[in-house]
């Protein structure tokens, strides 16, 4: 079974070896635990744990540095290449060639977004006298108004206006 210890230098050592009880340095950052009576088990602490987070935080802080470092140095050599390129056969493009490549440095700009359309309640459209309940004739009608389509009182107001579908809306 493998045991993991603590280095004094904080760094972590794997070990298949138990630290004999004579050997081991207790410091404030472990906790040894006995395992038998002739050694102890290493085991991490809190602190010890909470030490190392801050050191990986800070060697992420580092890479994320050194990374746009270097973006900004290739982003450089880049446009400096593709500057170059340019100067040379700008002359030599055709019409289609200098429309792409304004283009694609258009779309590296990114336009602004329109603010969102507000949606409006439509007015309504449709009605049915007995309930006063509305209907805008947008989507799929409601129950309501399917239920109707099955009454009496729709057979005879369809009767009398053959070519509506629902009441109109008074307004």
């Amino acid at each position: 079974m493998a045991d993991w210890a603590w280095d004094p230098p904080e760094k972590w050592i794997h070990t298949t070896e138990q630290v004999p009880v004579k050997q081991a340095k207790p410091s404030v950052a472990l906790q040894l635990s006995a395992r038998d009576s002739n050694f102890l088990i290493m085991k991490p602490t809190l602190e010890s744990i909470a030490s190392a987070k801050a050191e990986l935080a800070e060697e992420i802080r580092r890479l994320d540095q050194q990374e746009q470092e270097l973006r900004k140095e290739q982003t450089d050599d880049a446009f400096a290449q593709t500057m170059s390129i340019l100067h040379l056969f700008a002359s030599s493009f055709d019409a289609k060639q200098k429309s792409e490549i304004a283009a694609l440095v258009a779309a590296g700009t990114r336009p602004a977004k329109k603010a969102a359309r507000a949606v409006s309640e439509a007015p309504p459209k449709y009605w049915l006298p007995h309930t006063g309940e509305t209907w805008s004739g947008r989507g799929r009608p409601p129950r309501s108004f399917a239920a109707w389509e099955g009454t009496v009182s729709h057979r005879e107001w369809k009767a009398k206006h053959p070519k509506q579908k629902y009441p109109k809306f008074p307004g």
